[in-house]
C-alpha cells in the first residue's frame, strides 16, 4: 500500500470508527465493554475493531483492544480538525467580511472563543476583547477604525490600572477620529492619546481588521481579531494558545515596521 492509499485508509477509518477508537484510547479495552459503553451491537464492534486493526490504529494484546501509537495520533489529529472546523463554522460571518488576502492562520481559530455580533446588540460581541483588555498589563495592536467605546475602554485601563498601550492606526482614521467620536468618547480619546503610557503609530497601509494582543505579566497573553464591515462590528475571535499568540505577534510586527510614530498631543488637540 503506497503512502497516499495508506493515508486515505487512516483518514477514512478514523472518521468512520472514531467513537470506537476514542473509547479504546480512553481505556475501554475488551469488546463486551465496548458494546456496553457505546450501546451498539457486538457485530458493530467486531467490524469496527477489524477496520481499526487493518489500518494499524488498534491492536489485540491478550484479548484486550489497545490503541497503537498511530491510533493515538490519528485520534488527536481528528479532534484538532474537528475543533478547528467547528471554530471556522462559528466564524463564517466574520470570515465572509474579511478580505481574501487578509493575513489569517488556522492557529488563531483552533480552540478559539468566537463571538458574532447580534444586530440587536452588536457591542456584546466585544465581550472577549473587553475581558482580555480588563486583565491586561499591556495592549498592542492595530485598528482600521477608532470607535468611542474602544477609546473609553483603553482610557479606563490606562487611568485605573496603569495599562501601557502601543497602537498602529491608519492616518485617515486618525484624521477623522473627531467626527466619529461621541462627545464623551471624544474626551476619553483625547485623554488616551495624551497619556504617557500610550505610544501611537500611523500607517498608510490598509489595515484588514483590528488585531489586539493583551499581555499579562503573570499570566497567559490573549490575542484576538475584531472584524468590522462599514464600521459596524461583525465579530471577534480570541485565543490564548501560544501558537495563536506567536502568529499575532508576527502579523503585528509586520504592520508596525511600516508605521511611524505620531505625536499624541497633536492628535489629542485635534480630537479634544
Amino acid at each position: 500500500m503506497d503512502g497516499d492509499s495508506a493515508g486515505e485508509t487512516v483518514r477514512g477509518v478514523t472518521r468512520k470508527r472514531a467513537n470506537v477508537l476514542a473509547a479504546v484510547a480512553a481505556g475501554t479495552a475488551r469488546k463486551p465493554a465496548l458494546v456496553d459503553a457505546l450501546e451498539v451491537s457486538r457485530s458493530t464492534v467486531d467490524r469496527a475493531v477489524d477496520d481499526l486493526t487493518d489500518a494499524g490504529l488498534v491492536a489485540d494484546e491478550g484479548g484486550e483492544v489497545v490503541a497503537t501509537a498511530a491510533g493515538t495520533l490519528a485520534l488527536s489529529a481528528r479532534r484538532e480538525y474537528e475543533a478547528l472546523t467547528d471554530a471556522l463554522g462559528e466564524a463564517a460571518p466574520l470570515l465572509a467580511a474579511t478580505a481574501e488576502d487578509a493575513p489569517l492562520d488556522r492557529t488563531l481559530f483552533a480552540g478559539a472563543d468566537v463571538a458574532i455580533a447580534d444586530p440587536q446588540a452588536p457591542e456584546a460581541a466585544l465581550t472577549p476583547a473587553v475581558e482580555a483588555v480588563a486583565e491586561a498589563d499591556r495592549l498592542e495592536g492595530f485598528a482600521p477604525v477608532v470607535k468611542s467605546n474602544y477609546a473609553s475602554l483603553v482610557y479606563e485601563g490606562v487611568r485605573e490600572r496603569g495599562l501601557t498601550v502601543e497602537l498602529v492606526v491608519g492616518r485617515e482614521t486618525l484624521a477623522s477620529a473627531a467626527s466619529v467620536a461621541t462627545p464623551g468618547g471624544r474626551d476619553d480619546l483625547a485623554a488616551v492619546l495624551a497619556a504617557g503610557p500610550v505610544t501611537l503609530l500611523g500607517t498608510d497601509e490598509a489595515l484588514p481588521y483590528a488585531l489586539w494582543i493583551a499581555r499579562v505579566e503573570d499570566g497567559d497573553d490573549t490575542v484576538g481579531v475584531t472584524v468590522h464591515d462599514g464600521g459596524a462590528i461583525v465579530g471577534v475571535v480570541a485565543n490564548d494558545d501560544p501558537a495563536a499568540v506567536e502568529w499575532a505577534e508576527g502579523v503585528y510586527a509586520d504592520y508596525r515596521a511600516a508605521a511611524e510614530p505620531v505625536d499624541p498631543e497633536s492628535v489629542a488637540d485635534e480630537v479634544g
